[in-house]
């Protein structure tokens, strides 16, 4: 079938700087606060710190994200419009998941115990799956419409978080399990991610050239991005690792590279979430036959 090109392409301007900061902040803190729960369960992550800070940082992070969105939603009827369609909006979901998420991660700091770490996990889940799922509610922007792109984000969220493990954990002073998991959480979370974004990539290039659309980069870019954004922090991890095996130990030389790394994994991740909600977020001509495109062979 031939595509009619009935409303020219545009930008969407629903989603702005208050979408993309909730995005960035709100979706680093719940996967640090996923990423970090695993990572102190094993011995000797934590054993020195009896009450950890980063269950208050990541409430705080994903409070402030909320905030522009809060002032952008200046009438009372709409948050609770908001809060009543849980059943069907993804945003709807978010919103509760991530409330639940701050004050269960902020009260868990406060007043340790078992039942609120559960809770501030699964509210942390819940808010990176919907944080996911919601741009893929959004069918009139075409680069929206990737049936991976919600594990992309959610994906990013959780590599985001791995960069402030590392940032906060660094590494075992012994090669030990710790060691050991730290450095499988880490290298999984690059892989997966580096793989959807590298099939985010290719999906929004053949949506563009199926409608004689010029692509906004080539296939190179895909390449750069995921040597900058995964191959470049894996590389630079191996000098503190090495460390572990020398009779030195590990110096200033390896924690800075160590910081370095961790800043690369979060800056990407940053960087993929506000990719998606805004550069890739151009609403394609209305008569282009883009349901077709969910299970085609080419994602």
């Amino acid at each position: 079938m031939k595509s009619l090109n009935v409303v020219q392409r545009s930008n969407q301007t629903a989603w702005g700087f208050p979408a993309a900061l909730n995005f960035v902040l709100g979706g680093a803190a719940a996967g640090w606060y996923l990423v970090m729960s695993a990572a102190i369960a094993v011995p000797g992550i934590a054993d020195g710190d009896s009450r950890p800070l980063y269950p208050v940082i990541c409430a705080g992070m994903a409070a402030i994200g909320f905030i522009p969105l809060a002032l952008k939603t200046n009438r009372m009827y709409n948050a609770l419009y908001l809060f009543n369609n849980i059943k069907e909006s993804w945003v709807s979901r978010e919103a509760l998941s991530g409330l639940l998420f701050i004050f269960s991660a902020a009260a868990n700091y406060i007043w340790p115990h078992g039942v609120l770490e559960g809770l501030a996990v699964l509210s942390a889940a819940g808010f990176l799956v919907s944080q996911g799922f919601m741009p893929y509610q959004g069918k009139a922007v075409s680069a929206w419409r990737h049936n991976r792109l919600p594990w992309l984000l959610i994906s990013a969220g959780l590599y985001g978080g791995a960069g402030f493990l590392t940032a906060s954990v660094g590494f075992p002073e012994a090669a030990g399990p710790g060691y050991i998991f730290i450095a499988v959480l880490i290298l999984s979370c690059a892989i997966i991610n580096a793989g959807l974004w590298i099939s985010h990539i290719r999906y929004v290039i053949t949506a563009y050239s199926r409608n004689r659309y010029p692509a906004p980069f080539s296939p190179i870019y895909g390449m750069k991005t995921v040597f900058v954004g995964h191959i470049l922090p894996m590389m630079l991890l191996l000098v503190p690792a090495c460390s572990l095996y020398r009779t030195s130990g590990i110096t200033w030389v390896d924690a800075a590279v160590t910081i370095g790394a961790a800043v690369l994994m979060i800056a990407f991740s940053a960087y993929q979430k506000i990719k998606v909600v805004k550069t890739f977020s151009g609403l394609m001509p209305l008569a282009l036959s883009f349901p077709a495109d969910r299970g085609h062979k080419g994602d």
